[in-house]
Order: C-alpha cells, then sequence, then structure tokens
C-alpha cells in the first residue's frame, strides 16, 4: 500500500500547493495491477480535491479509462468552483497534466484557460511531451 501526505517527499506526486491549500491523506492501493482508492480524505478544500482526483485519474487511465473520466469530470466541477485566483490554476494544472495522454484537445483548452503564465506554460509542454510519445 502507497500512503503519502501531498508534498512529502515520496509521495504519490510531489506538489506545490498554493499557501492556503492544506492536504491531509491519500491512500493507494494497488489490487491486481490497478491502483483503487481505499481512502481519500481531505477536508473542505476544494483546490486539494481537484488535485487528488485528477492525480488519481491519471493513475487509473490505462486500466480504467471511464472511471478516470468520471474523475477528472468531477475535478474539473471543482476547480470550476475555485475562486482564489492563486489555487485555481494549480488546480487547473493538474487536470491538464492528466488529460494530455487521454484527451489532448479538452487538455489544451483546459490548459489555455490558466491565468497564470508560467502554469500554463508548463502545462501545454505537458501536453505537447505526451503528444510528441505517442506512437506514429
Amino acid at each position: 500500500m502507497f500512503t503519502g501526505t501531498a508534498g512529502e517527499p515520496g509521495s504519490f506526486r510531489s506538489w506545490q500547493p498554493a499557501r492556503s491549500c492544506r492536504a491531509d491523506m491519500i491512500s493507494l492501493r494497488a489490487s491486481a495491477g490497478s491502483p483503487s482508492v481505499t481512502h481519500c480524505s481531505f477536508g473542505t478544500r476544494a483546490l486539494s480535491k481537484a488535485r487528488a482526483l485528477a492525480d488519481i485519474a491519471q493513475a487509473l487511465a490505462a486500466t480504467d479509462p471511464d472511471r478516470a473520466v468520471r474523475l477528472l469530470t468531477e475535478a474539473a466541477r471543482m476547480a470550476s468552483s475555485i475562486t482564489d485566483p492563486d489555487s485555481k490554476p494549480w488546480a487547473l494544472r493538474s487536470i491538464a497534466q492528466a488529460l494530455a495522454t487521454t484527451d489532448p484537445d479538452r487538455a489544451e483548452r483546459i490548459a489555455s484557460s490558466i491565468t497564470d503564465k508560467s502554469l500554463k506554460a508548463s502545462a501545454l509542454a505537458d501536453i505537447a511531451q505526451a503528444l510528441a510519445a505517442r506512437p506514429s
């Protein structure tokens, strides 16, 4: 079992949360080669929830694409509810990054809506890298 706190070395993904973001515990379990969510408790922060859902969806994309799409749709809904201008770009970047391999057009639309120039560039670079890695 993998258990980590967001931002902690060795965690599922090393996050750089906005200063107001606090994520509690994420636990993932590999079951028959397919990660599944066993516990996800984040308090009330939409940013933490959206980013965690995007990370989980990215892990599930190869083995359970339908579930990954549902999680990303929920993550996008949560991201749209974020009003903090410092937090929203982080959530959108996570979602665009998770979509980069499975739905690059949607990922690009989301990345284009990011207001932070650095995060937008990073998200677009992730999408370009995912497209370049696709077999011809």
